[in-house]
């Protein structure tokens, strides 16, 4: 094994890079950047010190989250690359027909855009009733669906 200078680094990943077609050897994207000259950190993870491969700079990052959290879930180094691969397999396992009560979908703000012209078309066809009020909690009531209808305005929701 040869200990780097930091002057040998650029032309190493510049070969490295070249080698793997310009792209990240985890996501396959092309490496548009330089490129992260990848390793194994000797400190946090009692590791070699060697270099892997270049990656991309998103992949480095995670990787190195991968691994620098894997002491603290009591995951061994050396069990890291089976446990990933069962992780992958649970995730592509189908999913089961039950939503987590956490999942739940939020009502539909109603756009104050769309409101506003809903209110002014209703004070312009009807000038001598009680102005349309926002429902403060956003929500699209019976009785406004029901003047969106009348009025031929479609509702709109915030995201």
């Amino acid at each position: 094994m040869k200990q780097l200078k930091q002057s040998e680094i650029k032309p190493l990943r510049e070969a490295l890079l070249k080698e793997q077609d310009g792209k990240c050897l985890i996501c396959k994207r092309e490496i548009t950047d330089n490129g992260s000259l990848d390793h194994q950190h000797k400190k946090k993870l009692k590791g070699s010190g060697c270099i892997r491969a270049v990656l991309c700079r998103n992949c480095n990052a995670y990787l190195g989250k991968v691994e620098n959290n894997s002491r603290r879930y009591c995951i061994d180094l050396s069990d890291l690359p089976s446990i990933l691969r069962m992780i992958a397999d649970y995730l592509e396992r189908p999913h089961l027909n039950y939503i987590h009560p956490s999942e739940k979908p939020k009502k539909q703000t109603l756009s104050k855009r769309c409101f506003n012209i809903l209110a002014k078309t209703y004070t312009e066809k009807y000038p001598n009733r009680k102005p349309l009020v926002y429902p403060k909690s956003g929500n699209l009531t019976k009785q406004l669906d029901k003047i969106f209808k009348e009025l031929d305005i479609q509702a709109e929701f915030l995201q």
